[in-house]
């Protein structure tokens, strides 16, 4: 077979998301900035390459490679990367050399290529960070709470995030009187259960009974080895989901913690996640405790496990990590809000996200792409908790006439007006582009679960694909794969029927995220895949994997040797 294109296939177009700070931040010359004449060079190498579309990335986080009266721009006010001066510093030198959307815009169309904003959806809340050693950026860290990289808008602004369900969080008198009905208890059996089909697990069961130790304590100070004999199985649930099962157990203590002795690895299989609801201890009666669970790391007999820590899943059979609970809950209030995820329901949150798009489109790009991922995963898995401000609230009553009872029809509602509110932030962001056209790099419709890609990384909020398209405010979809992250977006097209596009051209993509792609990627394959596909677009995330394989442009031309493959000499920074 011949490598290539078939000719009666319609073209397809090859974009890349150029990351302008990862070039910045690996460059070696002696300047104190980034070169222009440096970054046109990776622009003609694009152009004169196969790549017909440019997305550049015009944020770090929460703030913005341009100048802005909406939010703050990268580097002012201490938002830089704390621990990374001389790369950061760099590029706050380089702006004021030249504004890098002005120069990929020129140098792009120089080149013959399209240039897009690649804008974030929601936010990019970014995570906490340590505290800086520079003195020069203590009081930035205190001001901005640890997260320098975060819209600062929301520090006077956290309402303006998703809020979390308070309807099942346990308060203080609760924990109290539930770990009081668990005093005196002997624990005879431990269950855990992955949360969901987790992202990247190894997919067998990496605990055994040969590599599982059991520390208990009484006082969570000092924690001992249970020596004494038990049982353990490990199989599947459904064939997605990890179960490990500790049976045959006497545990009298209230405190336990579990580690896996063969964790200096990257993989792992079992997750820990929030502090109730995946994980569950019985007496030895069979009768179910009530348990709150966390994670650690550290010394196994010393470190107290800590019930304020869990933020986020932790793989605990890797990385040097344990899991541990309590015979007993902790209390789960007051409700917080989600970082990184803006509540359109929210008035003000809808005018802050519309006047940075407003900001953003005086730019003269060809158009606009709105991506869903966030650097901030400290409530992957649970983000169908997240949606429940009193605004959302309002909301839905007023739509569907009648209180919010909190039964599933209600919460099915609930996300309903969320999933509307987002379809009118895209009205809105489509008066203010003169015509030039916005892309959603989206996610499978609910009407789309049962399929292997689905995912919902932000809960159960419907993707109004039919309203945005009759309202002509969305012009294309480049479809995301399970994990966000991901890397194959899947078989998708057949949804996009004429009576979901309303009889329109709808300009269809796939998304790579090069950097993740499996250990057994042929890239070569992949390329004559798509370019043999019926999509219009493939966007390969991020252009630095492919300037630092110069030979992948070969097989994105469709010029490579038939069976001609393509190892990737380098990743990411």
């Amino acid at each position: 077979m011949t490598y290539g294109r078939d000719p009666n296939k319609k073209p397809l177009l090859v974009a890349t998301t150029i990351d302008y700070l990862d070039y910045v931040w690996i460059y070696e010359g002696t300047e104190d900035h980034y070169p222009l004449e440096e970054y046109e060079k990776v622009i003609r190498e694009l152009g004169e390459n196969g790549i017909g579309k440019i997305y550049l990335r015009v944020n770090v986080c929460g703030r913005t490679h341009y100048p802005s009266t909406v939010t703050e721009r990268y580097g002012e006010n201490g938002g830089i990367h704390w621990g990374a001066e001389t790369e950061a510093e760099r590029l706050v030198e380089s702006y004021r050399h030249y504004d890098p959307c002005t120069e990929t815009i020129r140098l792009g169309h120089q080149y013959g290529m399209e240039v897009w904003a690649w804008e974030s959806l929601f936010d990019d809340a970014a995570n906490v960070v340590a505290e800086p050693t520079n003195p020069r950026y203590k009081e930035a860290y205190k001001r901005l709470r640890g997260m320098p990289l975060l819209d600062p808008w929301y520090l006077d602004n956290w309402d303006a995030w998703a809020l979390e369900d308070s309807s099942d969080l346990i308060s203080e008198e609760q924990a109290a009187a539930m770990t009081a009905s668990a005093e005196g208890k002997t624990i005879g059996k431990i269950v855990m259960v992955n949360p969901e089909e987790t992202f990247r697990l190894s997919p067998s069961i990496l605990v055994n009974h040969d590599n599982l130790r059991i520390y208990v304590s009484d006082d969570n100070v000092t924690f001992r080895l249970y020596d004494e004999p038990f049982a353990l199985t490990a199989d599947d649930v459904d064939g997605k989901h990890h179960r490990l099962v500790l049976s045959d157990l006497k545990i009298t203590s209230k405190y336990v913690k579990l580690c896996c002795l063969d964790h200096d690895r990257d993989d792992g299989s079992m997750v820990i996640d929030q502090y109730h609801g995946h994980h569950d201890i019985y007496d030895l009666e069979g009768s179910p405790l009530p348990s709150a669970w966390t994670w650690g790391d550290g010394d196994l007999e010393y470190n107290p496990l800590d019930f304020n820590r869990i933020q986020n899943r932790a793989t605990w059979d890797s990385r040097k990590l344990h899991v541990g609970f309590m015979r007993g809950v902790v209390c789960t209030m007051p409700p917080e809000y989600h970082k990184g995820l803006a509540e359109f329901c929210v008035p003000k949150t809808m005018e802050h996200k519309v006047a940075r798009f407003a900001e953003l489109a005086k730019y003269p790009f060809d158009g606009f792409n709105f991506n869903l991922r966030s650097h901030n995963w400290s409530y992957f898995g649970k983000n169908e908790r997240y949606g429940f401000n009193p605004e959302v609230v309002a909301r839905f009553e007023a739509r569907f006439g009648r209180p919010f009872r909190h039964t599933s029809q209600d919460v099915e509602g609930l996300f309903q007006v969320r999933g509307e509110a987002i379809a009118e932030f895209f009205r809105r962001c489509k008066a203010e582009t003169d015509g030039r056209p916005i892309y959603l790099g989206g996610l499978l419709p609910l009407e789309m679960k049962d399929d292997p890609n689905f995912w919902m990384p932000y809960g159960p909020i419907p993707w109004l694909y039919k309203q945005y398209f009759a309202d002509g405010s969305i012009d294309g979809v480049i479809m995301a794969a399970a994990g966000g992250y991901g890397f194959h977006g899947g078989d998708f097209s057949s949804f996009f029927t004429p009576e979901i596009t309303g009889g329109k051209t709808i300009k269809l993509g796939t998304f790579r995220e090069m950097m993740c792609r499996p250990d057994n990627y042929d890239f070569a394959a992949d390329m004559e895949a798509l370019l043999n596909s019926n999509l219009d677009e493939v966007e390969l995330y991020e252009s630095m994997i492919l300037t630092k394989n110069p030979k992948s442009f070969d097989f994105i031309r469709g010029t490579a040797k038939p069976g001609e493959k393509l190892v990737f000499a380098w990743s990411h920074m």
